[in-house]
């Protein structure tokens, strides 16, 4: 009986811990995106980039602290905004659920955008 306890206990263990790594393994590294000003936009964005509408993970190469939108492509209407978050030198943040943005049946296509002077010559490293 003691062995079975053991056992159950083992199990229960296991499953809990690799659940936040399966988590996490479920993002794959996209690339490197730079900060690119677009007039259209006045602001500091990434190029377009395709997701399978899952989490997004944004992990910016700055030295200062400001704000990075997340925002769906929409070549027809007015960009979607996702979300935002304030981030700092090491800081990542995982955007969830995009599959809510997915234009019809296709993922969504996302862009990061930021709108201050400091995205000159920065970039964004993505996960998705």
């Amino acid at each position: 009986m003691k062995v079975k306890k053991v056992g159950v206990s083992l199990l229960a263990s296991a499953f809990v811990l690799a659940t936040p790594f399966t988590a996490f393994a479920a993002l794959t590294y996209k690339g490197n995106y730079s900060f690119n000003y677009n007039s259209n936009r006045t602001a500091y964005v990434t190029k377009v980039i395709s997701t399978d509408g899952g989490d997004f993970k944004i992990c910016p190469s700055t030295l200062v602290t400001k704000s990075y939108d997340l925002y769906e492509y929409d070549p027809d209407n007015a960009d979607d905004y996702i979300g935002s978050a304030w981030l700092s030198t090491g800081d990542c943040y995982t955007f969830k659920n995009l599959g809510n943005y997915e234009p019809g049946s296709n993922p969504p296509e996302v862009y990061v955008k930021t709108s201050t002077y400091q995205a000159y010559g920065s970039s964004v490293k993505v996960y998705d």
